[in-house]
């Protein structure tokens, strides 16, 4: 996708005379396209560059850059400034009446509340934009917002629910043939079973998790494979099995650092201190459990 993006750029940036929303598209496309491959820096660099081409563009092509910007702050937990982006556009979607840019922008604000602690507005938000998106129009918009509806379930302590939820939507996933959402069917299923904190459900758990991360890596999707291991990590020391997680931290901590994700950083580094002091308490990983959901992406 980012290859594809730059190349719009550069097809953008030859036009004569130059298409100042046209270029700003490009940016922005591209800068998405470095968000998925965890460049989250220079995605954020290049989202500067589309603003600066973006003073005389239309209402829309703002938007999208607002929208897709606020994604970023998610991956970044920067989520003030993400809560801030998302309620502009919420304002100006529900003034226009775009239902199905409404609903999509109300997907965005549910994450970021997940991400803030708070999964039973993410639900309410979810299920605000499940009443307004029309499947047959956006079958991927609906499949993304019952999956999201699954996590907030899961994060909910309703591990039962949420399973129902996605043996529900089983059609969509294999209709839509998304690799991505794909992957992320993979990784929720895994986090439902962690969830019911039995040893059956714990070993299927522990190898989705691993199947996740190595799909995830085989894609070239850095940021997807190391949340998916810290995630992994958690669930292993809560379970108080801390001879497996060093190899784990080892390997997502300069991820992250990479990545400019401090906070995620300094949970794998907890992580690595358990391993090397098995006396600490479990509670204190439920603890982290619940601020790594807080800023998941």
């Amino acid at each position: 996708m980012a290859r594809i993006a730059l190349l719009g750029v550069l097809s953008a940036e030859r036009c004569s005379p130059t298409d100042g929303q046209l270029l700003a598209e490009a940016w922005t496309q591209f800068a998405c396209g470095l968000m998925v491959r965890g460049a989250l820096r220079s995605s954020d660099q290049a989202f500067v560059k589309a603003a600066e081409s973006l003073l005389n563009g239309s209402i829309a092509a703002k938007l999208r850059w607002v929208e897709s910007l606020a994604s970023l702050r998610i991956r970044q937990s920067r989520l003030l400034e993400a809560r801030e982006l998302i309620d502009d556009a919420l304002r100006y979607r529900s003034h226009c009446g775009e239902a199905h840019a409404y609903a999509s922008a109300l997907c965005r604000s549910a994450i970021i509340f997940s991400e803030a602690g708070d999964p039973v507005s993410a639900l309410a938000e979810t299920n605000r934009a499940l009443e307004l998106i029309d499947g047959a129009a956006d079958p991927q918009l609906l499949l993304l917002a019952r999956h999201n509806g699954s996590r907030y379930l899961i994060e909910m302590g309703r591990p039962d629910a949420a399973l129902a939820t996605l043996h529900a939507t089983e059609a969509l996933y294999q209709q839509a043939g998304d690799p991505m959402m794909l992957l992320r069917r993979r990784w929720v299923y895994a986090q439902a079973a962690a969830a019911f904190g039995t040893t059956k459900m714990d070993l299927f758990a522990e190898r989705e998790f691993r199947s996740a991360s190595e799909d995830a890596i085989a894609r070239g999707l850095p940021y997807e494979a190391a949340s998916i291991l810290l995630e992994l990590g958690i669930h292993l020391a809560v379970r108080r099995r801390y001879m497996l997680l060093p190899g784990i931290v080892d390997e997502i901590i300069p991820l992250f650092d990479a990545m400019g994700i401090g906070t995620h950083g300094r949970i794998a580094r907890m992580l690595r201190s358990a391993a090397e002091d098995h006396h600490l308490a479990a509670d204190l990983f439920r603890d982290v459990a619940a601020r790594l959901r807080r800023r998941r992406r």
